[in-house]
């Protein structure tokens, strides 16, 4: 059993990667205790202390997720009582939301050559041709 809780995403667009937040606007908190159970239209995520210190809500079962943009939040106190016992802190704010992944496959091992492939050698730099050229 649970609470469910609102997801918040940001206005200009969902950044989860095709995560929880870009297919729902709701979630259960099963590790706060409520009267909800999670459904397909409010899956279950769990409010955990991630190693950073922050408080943070990860989905059940999704592992290396990480912030995507969204943030989960609901004005019921028990909410507010479960972020006050994980954290040691009393605030009133939402709290973020890992629910994107990356696979390794999505991007390249070295990543000083994602803006642009290296060049060879062989192949010199366009300013070195460019002087090389008669002017006319």
């Amino acid at each position: 059993m649970g609470i469910n809780a609102r997801i918040y995403d940001n206005p200009l667009g969902n950044h989860s990667n095709d995560g929880l937040s870009a297919k729902h606007n709701e979630v259960c908190v099963v590790n706060v205790e409520g009267p909800f159970q999670p459904t397909p239209d409010t899956p279950a995520v769990k409010l955990v202390k991630a190693s950073t210190g922050n408080l943070v809500c990860k989905p059940v079962g999704l592992e290396g997720s990480m912030f995507g943009g969204a943030f989960v939040y609901t004005g019921d106190s028990r909410f507010g009582d479960a972020v006050r016992e994980l954290s040691g802190y009393d605030h009133g704010f939402p709290v973020a939301l890992h629910d994107r992944v990356e696979l390794s496959v999505q991007w390249p091992r070295d990543y000083r050559y994602c803006a642009a492939p290296p060049r060879s050698a062989s192949a010199g730099s366009t300013r070195a041709s460019a002087s090389a050229r008669p002017m006319s």
